[in-house]
């Protein structure tokens, strides 16, 4: 059975997961499991259990990564905020994932993973379709920046001012401020904090 972690920039939390795991494989009697952070596409499509962490906005981005993840795989997802996501409003690929708070307690996380290792489905929300796939990308409504969001995203990740970035790209000032905040009411961000995390992950899946 493999596990494969992405815990990103939190080895400590990543610790945590890890020794989780170990101790319900071990109640479980699984022999000779793989825990592996290698998140490459190869381990991806091996992994039966897959462990990740997401800051605000994130998760209503594209996953192409997943696309080909085993049908069967059971996947955890950590957000750095206390409020889930409604399930509805997610991408395909990460509809059926179990989701938690970064700040959950280890007894709720261990409990869930006790019941996928066990075959206990979790809870759906009644408005899902039953049996509609993850992988169906047709139609899905992931959400991404626009051409001017993304130069605007790209201006705030290079800790650059509006008044800069609106002189840079050849916009006023007030534009470059509304873009902005189109920015996170499409993410539903609330803060700067949570503002420059998702543009700095943004940035970073885009390399």
């Amino acid at each position: 059975m493999n596990f494969l972690i992405n815990i990103d920039n939190n080895p400590l939390f990543s610790t945590g997961i890890v020794g989780l795991i170990h101790k319900a494989i071990k109640e479980c009697n699984i022999a000779s499991p793989f825990v592996s952070s290698d998140f490459t596409a190869e381990n991806i499509h091996k992994a039966d259990y897959i462990f990740m962490t997401l800051c605000p906005g994130e998760y209503f981005l594209c996953f192409k990564d997943l696309i080909n993840r085993k049908k069967s795989v059971n996947t955890f997802i950590f957000i750095g905020s206390e409020t889930l996501p409604a399930r509805h409003s997610l991408p395909e690929c990460i509809k059926e994932a179990r989701f938690f708070s970064q700040k959950a307690g280890a007894d709720v996380v261990y409990e869930a993973l006790l019941n996928a290792l066990r075959g206990v489905a979790p809870e759906r929300e009644s408005n899902q379709s039953p049996g509609k796939s993850v992988y169906a990308c047709i139609n899905c409504n992931y959400r991404a920046l626009s051409f001017t969001q993304e130069k605007i995203a790209r201006g705030l990740n290079s800790c650059l001012g509006m008044n800069d970035i609106a002189d840079r790209i050849g916009i006023t000032y007030k534009t470059a401020v509304s873009h902005k905040k189109n920015i996170m009411n499409k993410f539903n961000l609330n803060n700067k904090l949570e503002l420059y995390e998702f543009i700095a992950q943004y940035h970073k899946r885009k390399h």
